[in-house]
């Protein structure tokens, strides 16, 4: 059986979480100032780099405030069949997603048009060596509906073929940020 007829018949992330929904590009200046992406991107563009930044510049010390909005990606595969593994996700990011996805590749999580979409951002997100920035707008347990931002940032590694991938993502209203 394969992992889409699996869940086809039993869905690994809610409706209306943050690995399902449509996540729309938009420029960096339509989110929120004050928004954990924002923030990031600062931190992002003053790391030292060559073409990127290395993943090890990214300290956790460097940025405590943004560990809870954090998710990190390391890619796998090969260039035509890449894969993404969650490495690393913040307490937020899991309360936006379908929990702790810590070890899980995106595929075993997200489907159909939501997996090509990140498929294609990431890819693009890599060749074009720079951050991309979207809006999703996700729905509660009781039907509210979560404008969201999300920042997707390339690190490299140490190897040429394998790259990590920052992924910052929240709630654009401040009061439900901090409630997370």
């Amino acid at each position: 059986m394969t992992a889409h007829r699996r869940s086809a018949a039993r869905p690994l992330c809610p409706e209306g979480s943050l690995c399902v929904s449509e996540i729309a590009p938009c420029d960096r200046d339509a989110i929120p100032e004050d928004h954990p992406v924002r923030v990031f991107d600062d931190f992002w563009h003053g790391l030292p780099r060559q073409r990127l930044p290395h993943r090890d510049a990214l300290t956790p010390a460097a940025i405590p405030s943004l560990l809870k909005w954090l998710m990190i990606l390391e890619q796998g595969g090969t260039t035509e069949h890449p894969t993404f593994v969650v490495r690393l996700q913040g307490t937020a990011v899991q309360a936006l997603s379908a929990g702790n996805l810590t070890g899980r590749e995106l595929a075993a999580f997200t489907e159909g048009d939501a997996y090509r979409s990140r498929l294609a951002l990431f890819r693009d997100v890599i060749a074009a060596a720079a951050p991309r920035y979207g809006r999703a707008t996700l729905i509660s347990p009781s039907n509210a509906k979560i404008p969201t931002s999300v920042g997707v940032f390339p690190f490299c590694t140490n190897d040429p073929a394998r790259h990590h991938l920052v992924i910052i993502a929240g709630p654009d209203d401040a009061a439900l940020r901090a409630a997370l």
